[in-house]
């Protein structure tokens, strides 16, 4: 929720002349304790805290929730030399992505 006011003054302020802001939520699909809702009220199967704040967000295009296995697939960094040191941390810290 707090990156979600971010991105909203940041494009009120227009921010590094952004006119528009969105907020993408990137997580290990392995990652369940990020699916896990709290409030009693909104337990239902397959409803995710994500979903649960996608559907309260007024501007449908301001937020994305993703996999990163979904975005990044087998991702090959070669062409992205910027990216190396990010992605030897992902290959390092998560057994799903070594194995892509």
């Amino acid at each position: 929720m707090r990156q979600q006011f971010l991105a909203h003054e940041m494009e009120r302020a227009g921010e590094l002349g952004a006119e528009r802001v969105s907020l993408l939520h990137l997580s290990p699909a392995a990652t369940t304790g990020l699916r896990h809702v709290t409030s009693p009220p909104l337990m239902h199967p397959g409803i995710s805290p994500t979903s649960i704040w996608g559907k309260m967000v007024l501007e449908k295009d301001r937020f994305a929730a993703v996999d990163i296995e979904a975005l990044f697939g087998p991702f090959d960094p070669a062409p992205f030399p910027e990216l190396r040191d990010w992605y030897d941390f992902l290959r390092e810290r998560y057994a799903w992505f070594a194995a892509g």
